[in-house]
């Protein structure tokens, strides 16, 4: 016989339902006929789903289990050997009047039956306070853990604290070093620039007696003494053998330029080289359409102008350079020098400016 797959006591179908099937009877229920809700069946282990006694078995039980209690205490009251049955005394015969007031009897307790709710309850009860425990250990430990992290981190805390301390005294001491040495490397540049004056001051005072002439044309068997000569003699300043001291070609700037070198002249004294430049510039200034040139010297083939100047140093030189290329952008008209000094005037009324470094270049506006 195919078991019943209906409910015993709705009747109605168990197919895709939830049942609980009786441990005593064996027949199935739903859980409206089973009395249990859907959430403390989904709750229920599967042991206590095997061990599930239906109402009418439960009710069963607990009626048998009250009858026996019954009997077993009427069974004891009418038990012969219950009296007792030696001879009566004196006592026996006094008749015991029951008290007027007094407690009123009570039963002894049934039996306390455990359902599965209660056990369902004592279990959660346990559960909670083990887990409670558990966590309230946990707790404790890792609070315990973090005390001893956050001591770590104190004591790392302090040293690096100590270890700050330490550079930044240090920082401080090498801060202190440092503005000395700038100060220190200040005072040294500016000596330096002082001493760079004199050295420049120097080296331009030693070039006193010299001038420079340049556009000479070279040649193999040239005479450059014969040729300052010539030059004097064209522009009306005649020299004399004791004037010349020292006459020769220095190197160019540029060994690409297809300029001639320029020739140094040593003279006898500063005032024969001034008056020596001066005679080239009135010679130039009478014959401003013949200035001096190479034709002059008697050199044959192509025509180079000839100019006579102050011998400058290298520092001079490229600072008078400078002042040219300056005064030519802001349309002045003069720039000379005049023993070793660079000067500029914009026209015939304004004042002469004397430059003497390049910051002093900004004088010209």
């Amino acid at each position: 016989m195919a078991p019943s797959t209906t409910c015993a006591k709705c009747f109605k179908d168990l197919h895709n339902k939830d049942f609980l099937c009786c441990q005593t009877c064996k027949l199935k229920y739903d859980l409206d006929c089973a009395e249990v809700s859907p959430g403390r069946f989904a709750d229920m282990y599967a042991r206590q789903k095997v061990a599930f006694k239906c109402p009418a078995c439960t009710r069963k039980l607990l009626k048998s289990t009250g009858s026996l209690q019954t009997s077993n205490s009427e069974d004891s009251a009418h038990d012969p050997s219950s009296e007792d049955s030696s001879p009566k005394t004196f006592v026996d015969n006094i008749t015991l009047r029951p008290k007027a007031a007094g407690k009123p009897y009570s039963k002894a307790p049934s039996q306390t039956v455990v359902t599965e709710d209660k056990l369902r309850d004592i279990l959660q009860h346990e559960l909670s306070s083990i887990l409670t425990a558990t966590i309230k250990q946990l707790v404790t430990t890792e609070i315990s853990n973090l005390s001893e992290q956050f001591s770590s981190f104190q004591e790392s805390i302090s040293l690096l604290n100590l270890q700050l301390n330490e550079l930044k005294a240090s920082n401080d001491e090498k801060n202190i070093i440092i503005a000395n040495l700038t100060a220190d490397n200040e005072k040294l540049k500016s000596s330096h620039a002082d001493l760079q004056k004199k050295l420049s001051s120097v080296e331009q005072h030693m070039r006193a007696n010299n001038i420079i002439i340049n556009g000479i044309p070279e040649t193999k068997s040239e005479n450059l003494f014969d040729t300052v000569c010539k030059i004097a003699n064209s522009v009306d300043c005649p020299l004399l053998p004791n004037d010349l001291h020292h006459v020769t070609r220095i190197s160019k700037n540029k060994e690409s330029s297809s300029r001639p070198r320029s020739v140094v002249v040593k003279l006898q004294s500063p005032l024969l080289r001034d008056t020596f430049i001066a005679a080239v510039s009135k010679f130039n200034k009478n014959n401003p359409r013949d200035k001096l040139n190479s034709r002059h010297l008697g050199i044959s083939g192509m025509i180079n102008p000839i100019f006579v100047s102050e011998h400058l140093t290298p520092e001079n030189s490229s600072l008078y350079s400078a002042t040219r290329i300056k005064a030519k952008e802001c349309q002045y008209k003069f720039v000379w020098i005049r023993n070793g000094r660079v000067f500029a005037r914009k026209n015939e009324n304004s004042r002469a400016l004397l430059i003497s470094d390049r910051e002093s270049l900004d004088k010209i506006v």
